[in-house]
């Protein structure tokens, strides 16, 4: 009877022994599902971030093609008020 008390203990405690490893891993995946879902919250934020950025870039490309269009407006009219008096001045100089 002793015998068969010493067995189903040495088997009860095999079987905790196992179910402590089993949580063991359990424990490990669950820490592992929360790094990865915690590195998914931090890549979506920066992915929003990023957005925000191309976003800030984009306007300020739109703004900057803007002022070299009036640029480029102002060097015309410039040139074309100019063009003629110094045709004129290149004129009388060589003449």
């Amino acid at each position: 009877m002793n015998g068969k008390l010493q067995e189903e203990l040495k088997s009860l405690s095999e079987e905790i022994h196992k179910l402590d490893r089993w949580v063991v891993r359990f424990d490990e995946k669950i820490i592992g599902h929360a790094k990865i879902e915690k590195r998914a919250d931090e890549a979506y934020y920066l992915a929003d971030r990023a957005e925000d950025k191309s976003e800030e870039a984009y306007k300020a490309c739109e703004v900057n093609a803007r002022d070299i269009q009036a640029l480029e407006l102002r060097c015309k009219w410039f040139l074309g008020l100019m063009a003629p008096f110094i045709l004129i001045i290149i004129g009388k100089l060589f003449s």
